[in-house]
């Protein structure tokens, strides 16, 4: 079992899906306009799950309904009367800065709007280096499978799915996949290795359309 250090490695990532449904994109550009809804499973170590849902409506006057939902089943003397629920809480995946996370995903932006080639390596900002691999499928969406590593991390493997299509990349807030394992001092090259797993947010719905979208 993960010790209660270690189970605290994700932080709270449901406030950045309310900013980035606000700003559209992880990158921190402009909402580009129409309908847009997703859906992020969130899970822990301790087999806690939450789904949070945000729903981005174009309204009649041209303003933008954004609506954020968030499920978690607990205990009674486990529910707090906060904005979010304590799975999301309990994770430590930000896409922008803050000194208390041990993995800021935020130099993750530089590749918005870059085609990603597999089985590459791109030294990002601040320390982080991603390594990509093969084509996955996330929630029906083409995606590139990465490993996300930091030398100042060495305990941990971040394992990453970026969308392919650039497009729907913008409307994301959040990779489609990451993945927190644990691999402490174990060597990750001995035969039958296998990391802990520590937590996880996932993509599990995803849809878009051009309705409301105010031509430029």
């Amino acid at each position: 079992m993960l010790s209660c250090k270690k189970t605290r490695v994700i932080a709270a990532i449901v406030l950045l899906v309310v900013s980035a449904a606000i700003a559209a994109c992880g990158a921190g550009s402009s909402y580009l306009g129409g309908y847009t809804r997703f859906v992020y499973r969130t899970e822990t170590a301790g087999s806690r799950v939450e789904i949070s849902t945000t729903e981005i409506s174009p309204q009649d006057d041209g303003q933008f309904l954004v609506s954020t939902k968030t499920e978690d089943v607990v205990a009674r003397n486990d529910i707090h009367l906060t904005l979010f629920g304590d799975a999301a809480r309990s994770l430590g995946l930000y896409m922008s800065d803050s000194e208390d996370s041990p993995f800021d995903l935020s130099p993750l932006g530089v590749l918005a709007e870059q085609d990603l080639e597999t089985d590459h390596t791109y030294l990002l900002s601040d320390g982080w280096v991603l390594r990509t691999e093969g084509s996955v499928t996330v929630a029906g969406l083409a995606g590139v499978e990465a490993q996300l590593t930091h030398a100042d991390q060495p305990g941990w493997l971040v394992r990453v799915v970026l969308a392919e299509d650039l497009y729907i990349r913008l409307f994301l807030p959040f990779p489609l996949l990451v993945e927190v394992l644990s691999i402490g001092e174990t060597d990750t090259t001995a035969e039958g290795f296998q990391p802990v797993f520590a937590g996880s947010v996932e993509l599990i719905a995803y849809e878009h359309s051009e309705q409301g979208t105010e031509e430029s």
